[in-house]
């Protein structure tokens, strides 16, 4: 039988829309098996360059990852990891941030965050923890020098292959920075394990000591005038539900044109200035965490050792209004950049100042609630 030009068409039409919703309704209710047409994504991307991307996406002068003029805009990142425990808040240093990025680190989803600075000094950094393997790709995708304080043996393994430059505060992986850091006196609900402090001046002091380069190679993010405020959203409130005291908000404040965080019904300010944290834009990111050794879980994030996934959906808030698209990051390369894309395939222009990236699974958080929600005013 002889189809008809349009008919034809119908079924080509319906045979992607399948495969499409077929794909997403693995990553949500399957938990095993791999993805078969990332490979060829990611040949069509590297084919471009697009999995380096190498093209600057700022002018001379504008920082790569906030997207503001600065004095210190081609200096090289600065990726430092952060305790999310409840005892060791307030942090220190994440209002200074142009970049901060929250990731689920155990099966019962207790985050850690990995702060990224170029434009400005954090002054006192802590309480820094031990690093996770999932945070590795995701400071060589922007170039960074990687600050911790050990790390699971996943995460040290990887380092003691010399995949990243690092400062190891503990000594037990990498470059040991231990003659840099320092321990502060417990203050209120503080363990000892929350103690791990290093001033920032001490960063760049250990960068330079060592012989890291020092100046920026990363392309950056595509970044967009703020909207007038006549133009701006009503915005609204974003939750994410990670279990017990790990849970966020972000209330968009129209007149500031930012999003202010909540943590655990606790406005989160940085330790050092008392400033509530206020990124002009936020990133939530959909994100398969699987189980990988007792405390350890391993996200499907696009790493090169353990994934089979490497997109997923994404939610963006800016300028008081809310996008969807995609995230995508190719595992055939520790150092790929993670994109940010909206529903067109079109890469994402944030808002100069910082960006807010925390990443969920929607099938794991508090009991009988959704784990992210957004409810527009």
């Amino acid at each position: 039988m002889k189809l008809s030009r349009e008919a034809g068409l119908g079924i080509v039409v319906a045979v992607l829309f399948v495969a499409v919703a077929g794909g997403w309704a693995w990553f949500f209710m399957g938990r095993s098996g791999t993805i078969e047409t990332t490979e060829a994504v990611v040949e069509d991307t590297a084919a471009t360059g697009a999995v380096r991307d190498t093209e600057p996406k700022n002018s001379n002068g504008v920082s790569a990852l906030a997207g503001l003029q600065c004095d210190n805009w081609n200096r090289r990142p600065i990726a430092a990891m952060y305790a999310s425990d409840f005892q060791a808040r307030p942090t220190s240093g994440f209002s200074k941030a142009d970049m901060v990025f929250e990731l689920p680190v155990t099966p019962n989803i207790i985050t850690r965050f990995m702060a990224v600075y170029q434009c400005n000094d954090a002054g006192d950094m802590g309480s820094l923890r031990s690093s996770r393997h999932d945070f590795l790709q995701v400071a060589r995708s922007i170039d960074a020098v990687y600050v911790h304080w050990g790390g699971s043996h996943f995460a040290l393994d990887k380092i003691k292959e010399g995949i990243i430059e690092n400062l190891n505060c503990n000594n037990d992986g990498g470059k040991s920075a231990e003659n840099y850091c320092y321990r502060r006196a417990q203050i209120g609900k503080m363990r000892s394990e929350d103690t791990g402090y290093m001033e920032f001046a001490k960063v760049l002091q250990a960068i330079k000591d060592t012989g890291y380069r020092t100046t920026n190679e990363f392309s950056g993010y595509p970044h967009a005038p703020e909207a007038a405020l006549a133009d701006r959203g009503q915005g609204g409130t974003i939750n994410i539900n990670y279990p017990g005291r790990m849970k966020v908000s972000f209330d968009y404040d129209r007149a500031k044109n930012a999003y202010l965080r909540t943590w655990d019904d606790e406005f989160d300010i940085d330790r050092n200035n008392s400033e509530r944290l206020a990124p002009k834009n936020v990133a939530v990111l959909e994100v398969r965490v699987d189980d990988l050794e007792g405390q350890y879980v391993n996200l499907q994030f696009g790493d090169p050792w353990y994934d089979s996934i490497e997109t997923g959906p994404a939610h963006y808030f800016m300028n008081g209004k809310t996008m969807k698209g995609t995230w995508y990051k190719s595992k055939s390369a520790v150092d790929s950049k993670l994109y940010f894309y909206d529903e067109a395939g079109k890469e994402i222009s944030f808002v100069p100042g910082q960006t807010w990236v925390s990443a969920f699974d929607p099938m794991k958080g508090a009991p009988g609630k959704s784990v992210f929600e957004y409810l527009a005013r």
